[in-house]
């Protein structure tokens, strides 16, 4: 009988565990450590971070890059915001509740067309709102209001930074917290959560972020999300390129690296589009560029990319004359793998003028033979002479649109008024003060190969590519002007 007493003692505590565990897993059913469930497909940035309160702080040191930022008119709310949210998270009721996991920080525009940002993270196990209430008031928090949101309690804490008064939201649905200076972006969140799929399911998003680094901060472009925002930057006459932006590629990311000198990001972009205009260098071998080397340290904006191995001369541009296009055809044997479009800062030189295109060839003796040929002896050179050592003649070349030739699409309506050959590069456009710049400045080897800061940027990439950009966006405002909304750069 007491065996019997045993052995039912044994199976109703198996069963009553069964039943417990059974329970628990249902109720961790709804509950969430991942931030990213709440990130909806429509966001246009995506920040990742691994210590949030550390990445905030350095972003509101009042130095350097972010400083400089936070002047500009249309990110003002922004980081009055910021500024508020990293003041709140360094106090140490915020540090208790925050688990140190992993942060998603998320743009989004409402529905009135604004850009705003949404903060999603894990809290640790057991939190609830009225412990975040407790938070607020242990850090002096006392004026909040709390009302209902699709079910869920949202609190509304006013607040106000350089006597401009704003809100922010904050609500915890299934152990994530929510974050935002919308309450529309709260709603979207909830609403997302419950979603089976986020913003990882938009192409080529999952494959950027498996490949960025496991332990470093994060950010994410969606370009199909760009257009408003860039619209509104760019202005109406910017509308045709803000839509070219939008078709780059499907997602890009990169690791962040943040310091008193700026910021770097390194990483990857993915293209699953054909339409998109970085998906033809998938298939583009990657190598090492070379043209960067003879550029003036002066140049603050370039791309280089690999010249197409299928390039068709001649084929997609009709405007250019019948010499020029057979000029292509020729030249397009002693050319070498790279191409390249930079701009050059010169003070008091029309911005238009400070643009040149430059082609790597492999055959620079012959290249340069081709030309006088066709050029003949009624054309019109003038010599680069800084000094009695140095000539270096700069043709005038009748031979307009030879861009277009070789790779069409990729400069349309470049002028190509002057040519000259450096080294194994032939130098082209539509000023000779910008050549002789360039011609100049490798003479005193002042150039970006020379250049530390360049040399440290540089170091932090891959050493082969199929796609180089590179800008110093602080002096590329006047490049800009005429794409930009004038109240962006006024």
């Amino acid at each position: 009988m007491g065996k019997r007493n045993v052995i039912i003692s044994v199976i109703l505590l198996i069963t009553v565990l069964a039943i417990m565990g059974y329970l628990f897993r249902q109720d961790r059913k709804n509950i969430f450590t991942d931030p990213y469930k709440a990130v909806s497909k429509s966001a246009c940035f995506v920040i990742e971070t691994v210590d949030l309160q550390s990445f905030l702080n350095s972003l509101t040191t009042g130095k350097g890059l972010f400083a400089e930022a936070g002047k500009v008119r249309e990110f003002d709310t922004f980081f009055r915001q910021l500024k508020y949210l990293t003041d709140q998270f360094n106090k140490k009721a915020f540090k208790e509740l925050l688990n140190n996991g992993t942060a998603i920080i998320s743009f989004h525009f409402d529905k009135a067309g604004e850009l705003k940002s949404i903060l999603s993270m894990a809290l640790t196990g057991g939190t609830n709102i009225r412990q975040i209430k407790e938070s607020l008031r242990f850090s002096g928090i006392k004026d909040f209001s709390e009302s209902k949101l699709n079910g869920s309690n949202i609190l509304k804490i006013p607040y106000a930074v350089n006597n401009k008064k704003d809100t922010v939201y904050v609500s915890l649905i299934s152990g994530l917290v929510l974050c935002s200076g919308s309450e529309e972006l709260i709603e979207d969140a909830m609403i997302q959560s419950g979603r089976d799929n986020d913003v990882r399911s938009l192409p080529g998003f999952s494959r950027v972020l498996q490949a960025s680094g496991k332990n470093e901060d994060k950010l994410f472009v969606v370009f199909s999300n760009l257009p408003s925002l860039l619209k509104n930057i760019l202005g109406t006459a910017g509308h045709d390129l803000a839509e070219k932006i939008a078709r780059l590629a499907g997602t890009a990311g990169g690791d962040i690296y943040i310091n008193e000198d700026g910021l770097v990001l390194s990483g990857y972009t993915e293209s699953n589009d054909s339409s998109e205009y970085l998906y033809k260098y998938k298939s583009t071998q990657p190598r090492a560029f070379h043209t960067y080397k003879i550029l003036p340290s002066s140049t603050v904006l370039f791309e280089t990319l690999a010249m197409p191995v299928a390039s068709q001369p001649g084929k997609s541009d009709s405007t250019v004359s019948r010499g020029t296009v057979d000029l292509g055809i020729k030249l397009r044997e002693f050319a070498g793998e790279e191409i390249t479009r930079a701009y050059i800062n010169i003070k008091g030189r029309p911005v238009n003028d400070n643009t040149l295109i430059i082609y790597e060839l492999a055959n620079r003796v012959q290249a340069e033979q081709l030309f006088r040929e066709k050029l003949g002896t009624d054309s019109e050179t003038i010599y680069f002479e800084p000094d009695d050592q140095t000539k270096i003649p700069v043709y005038k070349n009748p031979f307009k649109g030879l861009t277009g030739v070789l790779l069409p699409g990729f400069a349309p309506g470049f002028d190509d008024s002057y040519f000259a050959f450096y080294d194994k590069f032939l130098i082209t456009g539509n000023s000779f003060i910008t050549i002789s710049r360039l011609l100049y400045d490798n003479i005193l080897n002042k150039t970006l190969a020379n250049d530390l800061t360049y040399r440290d940027f540089e170091g932090s990439l891959p050493s082969r590519s199929g796609y180089f950009f590179y800008c110093v966006p602080a002096r590329i405002i006047d490049y800009l002007a005429g794409s930009l909304n004038a109240g962006i750069i006024t």
